[in-house]
């Protein structure tokens, strides 16, 4: 029995710090994995993460630690072993927030108008296949900014909508490939908010690394990867929004990796924004999205009817 283990490394200077990206990608023979449940650590100030869990299980996490005073700041979806699973991510914080799995997009847009409301902005979306049914799911957070959601478009169609709400004051936070009717279609969330922001796609890694170089001597740092398969190719894709703090970016390597390197980065003052696991080739990788230190709440923007939910 044999491990293939692919390990490319980057180091790149930026100002009169060292910052080191290294993409690690591991292949355990299936055999090895056993039916091992994935938990991070028990013990954890900056954040606190949960993978591998059913609805309900995510559900009970989200309560837990809300009492310990955590809120949701990330949620992912993903098939494995033909049920749908579910990661999170979670910062100090007393924020309110909502959490809504919808059957339909119906459902997605009451719920929508409800939160509105209720002044709450959605922040992050997935959009997924389950049981032949496409569902939606989204992360609400309280706050008076304004936000927009389009869903179902082509690659094209995101980039015009992109820069035509950007000339209205709207940035891009949240981007979600999926699949419909055999073709990658995307679903995207802007927030309110000013300053340089980019998007990027590309089948190659390396390209994808030297655009996030590039990105970061701009004063802009990554918020968003997502790792999907299109015509049979991996593809890589991030958005980028101003920043100046240090950032760490862990890619495609087996859990026990990730997890020692999570503790790693948040000994060194780092907090997890970001997660994203792809399970091709059945077995899970990991990859992650680290920032220096807690980040400081925006204050909420006064309550705006101009939120805008576009339908597929």
């Amino acid at each position: 029995m044999s491990y293939r283990t692919l390990i490319s490394c980057f180091i790149l200077l930026i100002g009169s710090g060292l910052l080191l990206v290294l993409n690690s990608c591991y292949y355990p023979p299936e055999e090895s994995r056993g039916e091992e449940r994935v938990k991070p650590p028990a013990a954890q100030d900056r954040y606190k993460y949960w993978v591998d869990a059913g609805w309900e299980e995510i559900l009970s996490k989200r309560k837990q630690f809300k009492k310990q005073g955590y809120r949701m700041v990330d949620i992912e979806t993903y098939p494995w072993k033909g049920r749908i699973r579910y990661a999170a991510v979670w910062r100090p914080g007393k924020q309110a927030s909502r959490l809504w799995l919808a059957e339909s997009w119906d459902e997605f847009k009451l719920k929508w108008e409800v939160f509105k409301q209720e002044n709450f902005r959605l922040i992050d979306v997935e959009v997924f296949e389950d049981n032949r049914q496409t569902k939606y799911l989204g992360l609400w957070r309280d706050g008076g900014f304004r936000s927009r959601m389009k869903s179902k478009m082509d690659w094209g169609t995101l980039i015009v909508v992109r820069d035509r709400f950007a000339e209205e004051g709207f940035r891009l936070v949240d981007v979600e490939p999926y699949t419909a009717d055999n073709q990658v279609r995307y679903a995207a969330v802007w927030k309110e908010a000013t300053g340089k922001h980019r998007i990027w796609k590309s089948g190659s890694w390396e390209e994808f690394l030297a655009k996030r170089d590039m990105f970061s001597r701009e004063g802009l740092r990554l918020i968003d990867l997502e790792i999907f398969q299109e015509n049979g190719e991996k593809q890589y894709l991030g958005i980028w929004l101003p920043g100046k703090d240090g950032h760490r970016l862990w890619a495609e390597t087996d859990w026990k990796d990730f997890r020692r390197r999570s503790d790693m980065f948040e000994k060194a003052g780092f907090t997890l924004i970001d997660i994203e696991i792809d399970t091709w080739g059945g077995s899970k990788q990991f990859s992650g999205v680290w920032r220096f230190g807690p980040k400081t709440p925006e204050p909420p923007l006064p309550p705006s009817g101009d939120d805008v939910l576009e339908a597929p």
